[in-house]
């Protein structure tokens, strides 16, 4: 099998997942607070695409939820810390001097205390939701984002288009934003798949310590830990929420992998 051919199944197989999981989710999904204590630990059928759990909850429609809930705060501290700290990065590593010592010492600073450190404390107060943890975990990775960009930067400010760009008296603002940001973003991008999957891990942990956390509302994590009493005897409870984060850990690393097939 050709490349060619290797490129075009990478694109129509993801499709194809995304439209199986739409399918199951119009004619699966269910209110996942319901509760039926008389159709408890029910197997896989039709009614119950992933059985039901302790409680007689639809187990699949858990698992929607928990998605949109852990795709949330993935989009949100994906957001902050891409958008905050690509530009800061790439205009430290243009004008370098003073300027680059300046953002690197603030980079430098939101690096020092460990994201999943300062969700904690801060669901601690707040209590865990994804628009918390999601500003949280974003406000972490800019640092991350910002030096990469500044490093990435730093590497082609004196390649001929950039010196080019200078030598015509174009504004530096313009040289950053049309130039040098769309020159450094595939590996920024690689990154970006990385940490995503990182942030839907470290959700994933918050919830399944439960500090703050809302029971009422189905998270991967906080299911974790509720069926982790049945290990032994219903393995299954826990192989959705588990395979659930593994899937869209590995799905945002894959995606945003800038290797060729």
């Amino acid at each position: 099998m050709n490349r060619k051919n290797l490129r075009l199944i990478k694109i129509i197989f993801p499709m194809l997942i995304v439209l199986l999981m739409l399918f199951a989710v119009k004619y699966g999904y269910q209110d996942a607070i319901k509760t039926d204590l008389s159709n408890t630990f029910a197997p896989m059928s039709r009614a119950h695409l992933f059985g039901t759990d302790h409680l007689g909850r639809d187990i699949f429609s858990l698992m929607v939820d928990g998605a949109q809930r852990t795709l949330l705060t993935i989009f949100i501290a994906s957001s902050i810390g891409f958008f905050a700290g690509v530009p800061m990065g790439a205009i430290g590593g243009y004008f370098g001097g003073t300027t680059e010592l300046i953002i690197k010492f603030i980079t430098d600073l939101l690096m020092i205390v460990p994201s999943f450190i300062l969700a904690l404390i801060l669901a601690s107060f707040i209590g865990l939701n994804p628009l918390s943890a999601g500003i949280t975990i974003g406000i972490s990775g800019i640092g991350d984002y910002a030096n990469q960009a500044r490093i990435l930067t730093g590497q082609i400010k004196n390649k001929g288009y950039i010196i080019g760009g200078r030598s015509l008296g174009l504004p530096s603002l313009r040289m950053i934003v049309v130039h040098a940001i769309p020159n450094i973003l595939p590996p920024i991008l690689t990154s970006f798949g990385n940490r995503a999957s990182s942030i839907a891990l470290q959700y994933a942990s918050l919830s399944f310590i439960g500090l703050g956390a809302d029971l009422t509302k189905p998270d991967w994590g906080s299911l974790l830990y509720q069926y982790r009493v049945y290990i032994i005897d219903r393995p299954n409870l826990l192989f959705w929420p588990t395979f659930s984060i593994f899937i869209i850990a590995y799905g945002f690393h894959r995606f945003f992998d800038s290797k060729e097939v």
